[in-house]
C-alpha cells in the first residue's frame, strides 16, 4: 500500500499532479508582494494566539487570474472531493499563497474548531518539491504533518508526514491538527484554500472525523 493510499484510508484526499510543473512554476512567478501574517490562530480552547507565537511565514499576493485558475482546477475535482468526504462543498472561503523561507514554520494547529458548523475542507497545493539536498528549486525540511488520523490507543498523537511534490493536492477536514516543520534551506511555496461546506439538515449531516490534540 502506498503512502497516499494509506492517507486516503484515514480520511485524507491526495491527488498527485493536480497542477502541471509548468503551471505550478507560473503560480510562484506570479507573486507580487509579500507580507507577514500576524492575524493569529485558534487553540483548542478557542483562544486566539498571536502568529509570532506559533508560526513564521509570509503571505504572498498574486493576481486575480491565478486565483481564477486555481478555483477552476478545484471545481474540476469538486465531484471527487464531495464523494470522498461525503459532503456538499460550497465556494472557497479563504485562499492564501504562502511561502516558508529558511527558519519559517507553523506549529500544530487547527484551521477550524471541531464543533464549528458548517465545517470546512482545507486544501493545500504544493508548488515545489521537498528535497533531501538543495537543488535550486526545491526546499529542505518544511514537512507537512497531520495528527489524530488514527483513533487508537497510542496512535492519537502520531504524525503522518506528507512529502511535498510539485503540483500535489492534499485535502482534509479543517479541524484536523497539522503543522509545517521549520524549513532548513530553500523556500517552500504552497497555495491553501478553505472550501466551505454547504449547510445540511442534522439528519443528513455526516459525522466529522475525531481528532486528538497533539502537544509538541
Amino acid at each position: 500500500m502506498s503512502n497516499f493510499d494509506l492517507l486516503a484510508k484515514f480520511g485524507v484526499f491526495v491527488r498527485p499532479n493536480f497542477l502541471e510543473p509548468a503551471l505550478a512554476h507560473q503560480v510562484i512567478a506570479s507573486a507580487e508582494v509579500a507580507w507577514v501574517d500576524w492575524l493569529g490562530t485558534l487553540d483548542d480552547d478557542g483562544v486566539v494566539r498571536q502568529m509570532d507565537e506559533v508560526s513564521q511565514l509570509k503571505l504572498l499576493h498574486s493576481p486575480a487570474s491565478i486565483h481564477t485558475l486555481i478555483n477552476a482546477r478545484l471545481d474540476a475535482v469538486r465531484p471527487q472531493l464531495e464523494d470522498f468526504f461525503k459532503l456538499s462543498l460550497g465556494k472557497p472561503n479563504t485562499q492564501k499563497f504562502i511561502s516558508y523561507r529558511a527558519g519559517d514554520f507553523i506549529r500544530p494547529h487547527r484551521d477550524q474548531l471541531p464543533e464549528t458548523k458548517p465545517g470546512e475542507i482545507t486544501t493545500i497545493i504544493f508548488l515545489n518539491n521537498e528535497v533531501e539536498a538543495p537543488d535550486g528549486g526545491g526546499y529542505v525540511g518544511g514537512g507537512l504533518f497531520l495528527y489524530g488520523l488514527i483513533q487508537k490507543e497510542g496512535w492519537q498523537d502520531y504524525g503522518f508526514q506528507i512529502r511535498g511534490e510539485t503540483g500535489l493536492l492534499v485535502a482534509f477536514p479543517a479541524h484536523i491538527i497539522h503543522e509545517v516543520t521549520p524549513v532548513i534551506e530553500g523556500t517552500r511555496f504552497s497555495f491553501v484554500t478553505q472550501l466551505g461546506v454547504a449547510i445540511q439538515d442534522d439528519s443528513t449531516q455526516p459525522a466529522s472525523p475525531r481528532t486528538t490534540t497533539t502537544h509538541l
